[in-house]
């Protein structure tokens, strides 16, 4: 089985997101989760919120 190496996110699409997560409390946690601890999104998409 092949390992996929992710691609770098350019420079505009890094301030898109950040933009985006400095509004929406909900996404900056998805970036934290995935950006920072490499979790996948499918893991991100099955936690459960309270």
């Amino acid at each position: 089985m092949a390992i996929k190496i992710p691609a770098s996110l350019t420079a505009d699409e890094v301030e898109s997101v950040a933009r985006a997560a400095s509004q929406d409390p909900a996404l900056r946690v998805v970036v934290a989760l995935s950006g920072v601890h490499a979790l996948p999104a499918l893991q991100i998409r099955a936690m459960l919120l309270e």
